[in-house]
């Protein structure tokens, strides 16, 4: 039998209600029960004290105590009262109690505690009482069951109006639940757009908070896949066309295979290969499966690699390069090849985006445990609308420079995502200002 969490709710807050519920009620009679049996004990025994006192003020002594006692109760004390007891100064028995007869001295571990009958602050006698005789009158027990039936009255008002609340909590309670449930339906039928309202602070506000990243960052990565998928189709379009459309020419005799010709078709199967090869390594990226083949490396031996690297393609465009990483440096585990991959991505950005006569500048530091490599150039920079997007697959800052063959820059639009993966496989973090 399935039970909803508003059920389970209610049946936990019902068990709470009666498990404190009954508790209560057991103390409550029991107090109540106790307390009125020692207030009527108190009462009758404050009466018996002041009857004995008068008698010790008329006759001077307890002489005579036991026959005055007798034709007052000649059928003895009340049934069911409590019974009282009286010794003198030296705790010789006046009155008798329990099996003790009169006369008699009364151990001083019998009947305790014992309540002392003072004149003029001298102590005459005192009272002894034996309760094991004692039971309520029907007037007093009547008291006793309408006190306990009030409480109950009020135990199980308290009660029923418990369960409401409980059920007004449970349904407050269950409310941001039943919305995720219903956004979340909604994403499974493809409703990627879900928002729900967060109306606390607590856990279930926190949770609300996560739904609505996770519904936001879902979007947003299906919106990335498709257009991605675009992208990837454009780019495999164009230079297919191109291809397409010199060997169609070549084979049809309009045009002649020369060696320039050849040259240009190979360059496009070049991108075509460049363009496939990144995207299998942004596969492996996220599928954690980029396989890194780390050892130590000295940063400004990295770095000076790579400008050794450039430098010639600088020197062509009038473009120096400066390299600073201050000693000491620790030595990093890394891959390379991977690491001379991003680096290199970085400073080919660089090359086609400064004027004649920039810089290239690439330093490395190390501060907190961490070391930070940086490329920076003198270029036009980027548009701060465009930061958060750089790192994107086939996003171009600058669409002008993005031709109709998608090969004019000899990017794929691919470097800065793979950059990017690689960074972060390694365990560190990429970021542009």
């Amino acid at each position: 039998m399935r039970i909803s969490l508003l059920g389970k709710l209610l049946l936990a807050f019902l068990c709470l209600i009666l498990t404190v519920a009954l508790p209560v009620a057991i103390f409550n009679w029991r107090t109540s029960t106790r307390e009125v049996r020692r207030f009527v004990s108190e009462e009758e025994k404050n009466q018996f004290i002041a009857e004995m006192t008068d008698y010790y003020l008329a006759h001077g002594s307890w002489n005579g105590l036991r026959e005055t006692m007798e034709q007052n109760f000649p059928d003895g004390p009340p049934g069911g009262r409590p019974t009282f007891g009286l010794i003198d100064d030296q705790e010789m028995l006046q009155l008798p109690i329990g099996a003790f007869p009169i006369g008699k001295r009364l151990p001083l571990d019998e009947f305790q505690p014992r309540t002392p009958i003072k004149i003029n602050n001298v102590i005459v006698g005192a009272v002894i009482t034996d309760d094991r005789t004692f039971a309520l009158s029907r007037t007093e027990q009547a008291l006793l069951d309408r006190i306990n039936r009030n409480l109950l009255i009020a135990i199980l008002g308290a009660c029923l109006l418990a369960i409401p609340l409980s059920i007004v909590f449970a349904r407050t309670l269950l409310r941001p639940i039943q919305q995720l449930t219903l956004a979340s339906k909604a994403i499974a039928q493809g409703d990627l757009e879900q928002q729900v309202k967060v109306n606390t602070n607590d856990e279930l506000g926190d949770l609300a908070l996560a739904f609505n990243q996770m519904s936001q960052d879902l979007a947003r990565s299906t919106y990335l896949r498709r257009q991605m998928t675009a992208d990837v189709a454009h780019e495999l379009r164009n230079p297919l066309t191109v291809l397409a459309g010199y060997i169609e020419s070549i084979r049809d005799g309009v045009l002649q295979p020369t060696p320039a010709r050849l040259n240009l078709i190979y360059g496009e199967i070049e991108h075509l290969q460049h363009l496939v090869e990144d995207l299998r390594t942004l596969s492996k990226a996220d599928a954690g499966e980029l396989g890194l083949a780390r050892q130590w490396v000295a940063p400004a031996l990295l770095l000076a690699r790579v400008a050794a690297r450039y430098q010639h393609q600088a020197d062509q465009q009038q473009i120096s390069f400066s390299l600073s990483a201050p000693a000491p440096q620790p030595l990093l585990l890394l891959d390379e090849e991977r690491m001379m991959q991003v680096l290199g991505n970085l400073v080919s950005n660089a090359l086609r985006y400064t004027p004649a006569g920039g810089q290239i500048r690439l330093s490395a530091c190390h501060a907190e445990r961490r070391t930070k490599l940086v490329v920076q150039d003198t270029g036009a920079g980027i548009a701060s609308v465009d930061l958060p997007h750089v790192f994107e697959r086939f996003y171009r800052a600058d669409r002008a420079r993005h031709s109709d063959n998608g090969a004019e820059d000899g990017a794929s639009g691919l470097g800065l995502a793979i950059a990017k993966s690689l960074v972060e496989a390694h365990g560190g973090t990429l970021t542009v200002e």
